[in-house]
This record gives C-alpha cells, structure tokens and sequence, in this order.
C-alpha cells in the first residue's frame, strides 16, 4: 500500500548534484508530489489533513435496540472523525494519482539505483512503463514491483532536463545525462510476467477487473498467449500465483474507495 506523503515543503536548493552522479534540479520521491502536483489539488489535501490531523478511525460501533452503546453523541463525533478522515484519504489519493499519471505519460521523469547496490552503480532512468507496475514508497523514496526495485529516487520535471541541457555550454558542467545511463536487464530466464502485471494494472484503471478472481487470470492467461510471444506464456495458475496478492490489493482499494 502506499505510504502517506509528507506535508512538509520540498527544500529550495536543489542546485547541487549528489556523489552519486545525479543531475541537479530534482525532488526525492518524498519531496516530489508536494512540488509538482496541482496547486489546487495540494491545498484541497492539506486542508483535509489539518483538519483530520490527530484523529483515528472508529469502527465497531455497536447498538442495542437501535441505540448506540457509547450514546449518540459519541456515535455522531465518531462519524464525524470518520468523515474527515475519508475526506483526508480522498484528497490525498487524487495527489497521488495525478502524480502517478505525469510518471505515466513522461512528463516526468524519475532516476534511481537500481538493487542489489554495487560499488560501480550509477543512477538508471526508470522506464515510463514500469510505473504501471512500480508501487512507490513515498516515506523512503523508493519502488519496488515486477521483480525490480528502486531506491533513492529522484523526479525531475522533463522540461527542467531539457532547458538543462540546451543552456549548459559543456557537458562537465550540464551533468550527466539521463539518456545515457544505461537501463539494466533483469536476470535469469525471460519472463512477461511483468507485461502481465502491466496489464492486470491497466485493466484496474479502466474499472475492467473481473470476479472472481479466477476469471480474471483466465482472462491474463489468454491475453499473455496473444501478447507474450518472444517466451513461453505462463499458464493461469502460475499467473495467480505470482499476482494473486496484487489482484487482492486492487479488489481490496475498490471496495474502500465505495464505501467511503
């Protein structure tokens, strides 16, 4: 699941590339949706945030006879606790989501070390697709999905690079260029299993998931034979195996989001 993303304001010099080779003029992960979101979708969520700030969720109000065991004004601050705390996870996943959306269509982009971390690993530029399957962790600045995981990353607006670029006389000083650095193969035998897992994301973003659960993976099974030709596609139970857990946490947001 996504972790809350921080409130506080992204520092001001960012000027000064780090040692470990990446550009200037990028925000950390943690830094980044408090800085290039929507001005007017930022401020609907710290609004929500400062007015829900300090409360926790109540469930299990339990009644006798129709009333309330706690009393109804405790049943009705209780709701009205509930209600800022829902309104705060609204405002906070449509951050999230117009975030998510610029890393998707490559309005921004994102650098970072790719693991295991060796001594001679340099900043990656992480494929826009992969952030159809990448789960960011906004608390430590990194992502994992697919098999693959991302620390320290950084965001830059593409424009930023470009105009980078273009007024910087020499390469010494401009940096070094996203472009260049090299995108690293996954190990091992080749698999879609990441293409599926592309897909399953997708299909949950035009609300065409299906249920059960296991029409759902006769569906991927049949699409990865139609789309996974370069290796052998994996059969149903294998997909539901390895994606049971996504498909799960996807079904499970669904059912939060109708019921707040």
């Amino acid at each position: 699941m996504w972790q809350d993303i921080r409130m506080a304001d992204p520092p001001s010099d960012r000027t000064v590339p780090d040692k470990t080779g990446f550009p200037p003029d990028g925000y950390a992960l943690a830094d980044a949706p408090r800085a290039v979101t929507d001005p007017s979708l930022w401020e609907d969520f710290k609004r929500a945030s400062d007015a829900a700030r300090g409360l926790l969720r109540t469930y299990g109000l339990f009644s006798i006879n129709g009333e309330p065991i706690a009393g109804w004004a405790a049943l009705g601050e209780a709701k009205r606790k509930n209600a800022l705390i829902a309104e705060k996870d609204r405002t906070q996943t449509r951050v999230k989501k117009s975030f998510m959306a610029q890393l998707r269509a490559g309005d921004l982009i994102a650098m970072g070390l790719l693991t295991p971390l060796r001594p001679d690993t340099v900043p990656v530029q992480i494929p826009v697709d992969h952030w159809w399957v990448l789960v960011p962790n906004y608390q430590y600045s990194t992502a994992k999905g697919a098999g693959a995981e991302y620390v320290r990353i950084q965001i830059y607006r593409r424009q930023d690079l470009e105009q980078r670029t273009v007024d910087s006389p020499s390469s010494e000083e401009q940096g070094p260029d996203p472009e260049k650095f090299r995108r690293r193969k996954p190990r091992g035998r080749p698999t879609c299993m990441p293409s599926i897992e592309t897909e399953l994301r997708r299909r949950d973003t035009r609300d065409e998931l299906l249920t059960p659960k296991t029409a759902e993976f006769q569906y991927l099974a049949e699409w990865a034979m139609s789309h996974c030709q370069d290796v052998d596609p994996p059969k149903k139970e294998w997909i539901q195996k390895k994606l049971g857990k996504v498909y799960d946490d996807l079904i499970g947001r669904i059912k939060t989001e109708k019921k707040a």
